[in-house]
């Protein structure tokens, strides 16, 4: 005598609402987790940047490191901008910001992905219950 056990299944429905509940819910930790690393592109920097721009006088440059180094450049304002521009994207490369920034991006975008996907499967299991499908 053999026992037959049956596992109770559920209906599709209910595999696809928690497909979408739990794809909503992992794309809104992927935007949530992005936001501080796409920030970086304007803020968190480990210095302080500062330009002074004088009429008759010139331009100086001046970079604070958060360790106290201090960084210093005067000229144009044209050469002051460059210098400005070069040595704050050097920075960014030697404190590893840029590819921080391209991570929280990319991490970003896949969080939309997923939220999109997420709320498309569950409108779509909607509008089938409404319209009387399984």
């Amino acid at each position: 005598m053999t026992i037959e056990h049956r596992r109770a299944r559920r209906p599709p429905s209910a595999r696809w609402r928690r497909i979408g509940l739990l794809t909503v819910a992992l794309g809104i930790l992927a935007v949530g987790a992005s936001y501080p690393l796409t920030m970086l592109e304007d803020t968190g920097w480990p210095w302080h940047a500062s330009v002074g721009h004088e009429v008759g006088v010139g331009s100086s440059a001046r970079l604070v490191h958060a360790n106290g180094t201090v960084e210093t450049f005067a000229g144009t304002p044209e050469e002051v901008d460059a210098w400005m521009a070069r040595r704050q994207g050097e920075l960014m490369k030697e404190y590893g910001l840029d590819k921080k920034i391209a991570a929280g991006r990319t991490l970003s975008m896949i969080g939309l992905i997923l939220l999109i996907a997420g709320a498309g499967t569950l409108l779509w299991r909607l509008t089938a219950r409404l319209h009387g499908r399984t």
